[in-house]
Protein backbone atom coordinates (compact mmCIF):
# COMPACT_ATOMS: atom_id res chain seq x y z
CA UNK A 1 0.00 0.00 0.00
CA UNK A 2 1.34 3.45 -0.95
CA UNK A 3 1.33 5.99 1.87
CA UNK A 4 -1.10 8.88 1.36
CA UNK A 5 1.69 11.34 2.17
CA UNK A 6 3.67 9.96 -0.78
CA UNK A 7 0.62 10.50 -2.98
CA UNK A 8 -0.01 14.08 -1.83
CA UNK A 9 3.58 15.29 -2.40
CA UNK A 10 4.19 16.21 -6.06
CA UNK A 11 7.11 17.27 -8.26
CA UNK A 12 7.08 20.77 -9.77
CA UNK A 13 9.06 22.58 -12.47
CA UNK A 14 9.18 26.36 -12.93
CA UNK A 15 9.44 28.01 -16.36
CA UNK A 16 9.85 31.60 -17.52
CA UNK A 17 7.24 31.01 -20.24
CA UNK A 18 5.31 28.03 -21.56
CA UNK A 19 7.62 27.98 -24.58
CA UNK A 20 10.81 27.80 -22.46
CA UNK A 21 12.82 24.70 -23.41
CA UNK A 22 13.85 23.87 -19.84
CA UNK A 23 12.88 24.83 -16.29
CA UNK A 24 14.71 27.48 -14.33
CA UNK A 25 14.10 25.57 -11.10
CA UNK A 26 12.55 22.44 -9.66
CA UNK A 27 10.84 21.86 -6.34
CA UNK A 28 8.15 20.12 -4.37
CA UNK A 29 4.53 20.93 -3.57
CA UNK A 30 1.70 19.09 -1.87
CA UNK A 31 -2.07 19.00 -2.23
CA UNK A 32 -4.63 19.73 0.48
CA UNK A 33 -8.38 20.14 0.81
CA UNK A 34 -8.65 21.96 4.16
CA UNK A 35 -12.31 21.66 5.20
CA UNK A 36 -13.45 23.47 2.05
CA UNK A 37 -14.81 22.35 -1.33
CA UNK A 38 -11.59 23.70 -2.90
CA UNK A 39 -8.24 22.03 -3.48
CA UNK A 40 -4.94 23.87 -3.00
CA UNK A 41 -1.33 23.30 -3.95
CA UNK A 42 1.13 24.37 -1.24
CA UNK A 43 4.77 25.27 -1.91
CA UNK A 44 7.34 27.98 -1.10
CA UNK A 45 7.10 31.64 -2.01
CA UNK A 46 10.66 31.45 -3.32
CA UNK A 47 9.66 28.60 -5.66
CA UNK A 48 6.99 30.65 -7.45
CA UNK A 49 9.13 33.81 -7.62
CA UNK A 50 12.72 32.58 -7.90
CA UNK A 51 13.58 35.26 -5.33
CA UNK A 52 15.09 35.30 -1.86
CA UNK A 53 12.14 35.84 0.51
CA UNK A 54 14.26 37.98 2.84
CA UNK A 55 15.86 40.31 0.28
CA UNK A 56 13.65 39.88 -2.83
CA UNK A 57 16.85 39.48 -4.85
CA UNK A 58 16.94 36.80 -7.60
CA UNK A 59 18.23 33.45 -6.35
CA UNK A 60 19.87 32.73 -9.72
CA UNK A 61 20.27 34.41 -13.12
CA UNK A 62 16.59 33.83 -13.96
CA UNK A 63 13.61 34.60 -11.76
CA UNK A 64 9.89 35.44 -11.86
CA UNK A 65 8.60 32.32 -13.63
CA UNK A 66 5.20 32.61 -15.27
CA UNK A 67 4.51 28.88 -15.52
CA UNK A 68 4.56 25.94 -13.13
CA UNK A 69 4.32 22.38 -14.42
CA UNK A 70 3.03 19.89 -11.87
CA UNK A 71 3.32 16.11 -12.05
CA UNK A 72 -0.12 15.09 -10.80
CA UNK A 73 -1.23 11.48 -10.48
CA UNK A 74 -3.26 10.24 -13.43
CA UNK A 75 -6.89 9.40 -12.70
CA UNK A 76 -7.31 5.78 -11.55
CA UNK A 77 -3.73 4.99 -12.63
CA UNK A 78 -1.35 4.76 -9.69
CA UNK A 79 2.18 4.95 -11.09
CA UNK A 80 1.20 7.19 -14.02
CA UNK A 81 1.40 10.96 -14.06
CA UNK A 82 -0.23 13.86 -15.90
CA UNK A 83 1.84 17.02 -16.35
CA UNK A 84 -0.45 20.00 -15.80
CA UNK A 85 0.53 23.58 -16.60
CA UNK A 86 -0.48 26.17 -14.01
CA UNK A 87 -0.23 29.89 -14.69
CA UNK A 88 1.46 31.83 -11.90
CA UNK A 89 0.57 35.27 -13.23
CA UNK A 90 -2.33 36.54 -15.34
CA UNK A 91 -2.26 38.63 -18.52
CA UNK A 92 -2.01 41.79 -16.38
CA UNK A 93 1.05 40.51 -14.54
CA UNK A 94 -0.86 39.89 -11.31
CA UNK A 95 0.15 36.94 -9.15
CA UNK A 96 -2.26 34.02 -9.02
CA UNK A 97 -1.14 32.58 -5.70
CA UNK A 98 -2.24 33.33 -2.14
CA UNK A 99 0.38 34.68 0.24
CA UNK A 100 0.45 34.90 4.01
CA UNK A 101 -0.70 38.29 5.30
CA UNK A 102 2.95 38.95 6.16
CA UNK A 103 3.93 38.42 2.53
CA UNK A 104 7.26 36.82 1.64
CA UNK A 105 8.33 36.88 5.30
CA UNK A 106 6.43 33.59 5.47
CA UNK A 107 7.96 31.51 2.67
CA UNK A 108 4.74 29.66 1.85
CA UNK A 109 2.04 30.15 -0.81
CA UNK A 110 -1.20 28.41 -1.75
CA UNK A 111 -2.44 27.99 -5.31
CA UNK A 112 -6.06 27.06 -5.93
CA UNK A 113 -6.35 24.00 -8.15
CA UNK A 114 -9.11 23.37 -10.63
CA UNK A 115 -9.58 19.58 -10.49
CA UNK A 116 -9.39 17.95 -13.92
CA UNK A 117 -10.99 14.71 -15.03
CA UNK A 118 -7.57 13.39 -16.00
CA UNK A 119 -5.91 13.75 -12.57
CA UNK A 120 -6.34 12.32 -9.09
CA UNK A 121 -5.75 14.57 -6.08
CA UNK A 122 -4.78 13.30 -2.64
CA UNK A 123 -5.40 15.32 0.50
CA UNK A 124 -2.43 15.56 2.87
CA UNK A 125 -4.86 16.62 5.61
CA UNK A 126 -6.46 13.16 5.48
CA UNK A 127 -3.27 11.67 6.98
CA UNK A 128 -2.96 14.13 9.86
CA UNK A 129 -4.40 12.79 13.13
CA UNK A 130 -1.99 14.17 15.75
CA UNK A 131 -1.74 17.94 15.59
CA UNK A 132 -1.86 18.03 19.42
CA UNK A 133 1.02 15.56 19.59
CA UNK A 134 3.83 16.89 21.76
CA UNK A 135 7.12 17.14 19.85
CA UNK A 136 10.52 17.98 21.30
CA UNK A 137 14.07 18.59 20.09
CA UNK A 138 15.73 15.30 19.01
CA UNK A 139 12.39 13.78 17.87
CA UNK A 140 12.38 12.38 14.35
CA UNK A 141 10.71 14.17 11.47
CA UNK A 142 10.23 13.34 7.79
CA UNK A 143 10.65 15.66 4.80
CA UNK A 144 8.80 14.26 1.77
CA UNK A 145 10.07 15.68 -1.51
CA UNK A 146 12.43 15.50 -4.47
CA UNK A 147 16.11 16.06 -3.54
CA UNK A 148 17.90 17.22 -6.70
CA UNK A 149 14.79 16.03 -8.56
CA UNK A 150 15.36 12.45 -7.41
CA UNK A 151 12.29 10.24 -7.29
CA UNK A 152 11.40 6.55 -7.43
CA UNK A 153 8.88 4.44 -9.32
CA UNK A 154 8.36 7.33 -11.75
CA UNK A 155 7.62 10.49 -9.75
CA UNK A 156 7.03 9.27 -6.21
CA UNK A 157 8.85 11.40 -3.62
CA UNK A 158 11.78 10.51 -1.40
CA UNK A 159 11.33 10.46 2.36
CA UNK A 160 14.29 12.08 4.14
CA UNK A 161 14.53 11.58 7.90
CA UNK A 162 15.97 14.17 10.24
CA UNK A 163 15.57 15.42 13.77
CA UNK A 164 13.85 18.45 15.25
CA UNK A 165 16.73 20.72 16.28
CA UNK A 166 14.98 23.56 18.13
CA UNK A 167 11.98 23.90 20.40
CA UNK A 168 8.97 23.91 18.09
CA UNK A 169 7.03 26.33 20.30
CA UNK A 170 9.69 29.08 20.10
CA UNK A 171 9.69 31.37 17.05
CA UNK A 172 12.95 32.24 15.30
CA UNK A 173 13.46 35.99 14.67
CA UNK A 174 9.72 36.53 15.19
CA UNK A 175 8.88 34.00 12.49
CA UNK A 176 6.90 30.74 12.99
CA UNK A 177 10.00 28.78 11.99
CA UNK A 178 11.98 25.94 13.54
CA UNK A 179 15.17 24.12 12.59
CA UNK A 180 15.71 20.50 11.69
CA UNK A 181 18.96 18.55 11.47
CA UNK A 182 18.78 16.62 8.20
CA UNK A 183 20.65 16.04 4.96
CA UNK A 184 18.58 18.06 2.50
CA UNK A 185 19.13 19.14 -1.10
CA UNK A 186 17.83 21.52 -3.74
CA UNK A 187 14.50 20.36 -5.08
CA UNK A 188 13.06 19.72 -1.62
CA UNK A 189 11.77 23.28 -1.23
CA UNK A 190 8.04 23.15 -0.61
CA UNK A 191 8.06 19.66 0.91
CA UNK A 192 5.70 18.83 3.75
CA UNK A 193 7.42 18.10 7.07
CA UNK A 194 5.71 15.67 9.45
CA UNK A 195 6.39 13.97 12.75
CA UNK A 196 5.25 10.36 13.05
CA UNK A 197 5.08 8.57 16.39
CA UNK A 198 4.00 5.04 17.29
CA UNK A 199 3.02 3.52 20.61
CA UNK A 200 2.09 5.42 23.77
CA UNK A 201 2.16 9.09 22.72
CA UNK A 202 1.98 12.27 24.76
CA UNK A 203 -0.56 14.94 23.75
CA UNK A 204 -1.27 18.48 24.94
CA UNK A 205 -3.31 18.41 28.12
CA UNK A 206 -1.14 15.58 29.53
CA UNK A 207 -3.12 12.93 27.68
CA UNK A 208 -1.40 9.64 26.91
CA UNK A 209 -2.88 7.76 23.96
CA UNK A 210 -1.66 4.62 22.24
CA UNK A 211 -1.58 4.36 18.46
CA UNK A 212 0.12 5.77 15.38
CA UNK A 213 -0.08 9.54 15.06
CA UNK A 214 1.08 12.01 12.40
CA UNK A 215 1.55 15.71 13.11
CA UNK A 216 1.99 18.24 10.32
CA UNK A 217 4.99 20.37 11.29
CA UNK A 218 5.31 22.81 8.41
CA UNK A 219 6.77 23.41 4.95
CA UNK A 220 10.46 22.86 4.29
CA UNK A 221 11.97 26.13 3.08
CA UNK A 222 15.75 25.87 2.78
CA UNK A 223 19.13 25.04 4.20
Amino acid sequence: MIHNLSLSSVFIELYITEESPKPIAIGTAFTIKPNTPDWFLITNWHCVTGRNPETNNPISDLCDPAIMKVYFHAKNKIGKWEIVTINLINENGQKLWIEHNRGSEIDVVAIKINPLESIELYDLCASINGNDLIVEPSDNCSIIGFPKGLSYGGKFPIWKTGHIATDYQIDWNNLPLFYIDATTRKGMSGSPVVSIKDGLCHFDGNNLISGRFIRFMGVYSGR
